[in-house]
């Protein structure tokens, strides 16, 4: 749905290209294009809406390393990660990289989320894998093992005003 000052817009199937009707996860870009991460049985995958096309990115026409988005963000640089349920993607409208246990120093390959630090690197919250620091092309994971985590089970990460990093675990 969306809300334009008193003016409500409610997107499902039956007027917008949305696979399903249960949306879980949006961004938007600097060309205030929406992103939609969608995670159900009835329509799975990423969406774009660009305020009157509808683009549909899953992985049979797209980088896309899953189908169930498990979170979105836009960094500063305008880069699109997608956390899925078999790894990381980055998009930056052309180009997809992916970044799974096979290829990088990733715990896990279900990521929930990811947010990212004032100095550009990146906290990656891993179901399962623990929270991981991306720097460059350093991978540090933080787990119940070798850090305070309570546990692996790692949902989300947001990082405050003052760089406090806020995880959630199971």
């Amino acid at each position: 749905a969306c809300l334009d000052g008193e003016t409500w817009t409610v997107y499902d199937t039956a007027n917008s290209g949305l696979p399903g009707n249960s949306v879980y996860h949006a961004a938007i870009d600097s060309t205030g294009a929406c992103w939609f991460g969608t995670f159900s049985p009835d329509g799975r995958g990423l969406i774009r809406f660009d305020g009157e096309h509808w683009t549909a990115y899953q992985t049979w026409n797209s980088g896309l390393p899953h189908d169930t988005v498990q979170g979105l963000l836009i960094d500063s640089d305008g880069l699109l990660w997608v956390g899925t349920d078999d790894g990381l993607a980055r998009f930056d409208g052309r180009t997809w990289t992916t970044f799974a246990t096979s290829n990088s120093g990733l715990p896990g390959n279900t990521v929930k989320w990811t947010a990212f630090d004032d100095d550009g690197s990146a906290w990656i919250a891993c179901d399962g894998a623990g929270l991981v620091h991306l720097v460059d092309d350093t991978w540090t994971v933080h787990d119940h093992g070798n850090s305070p985590l309570p546990h692996d089970r790692v949902y989300h990460v947001l990082i405050d005003g003052q760089r406090r990093k806020w995880i959630s675990t199971r």
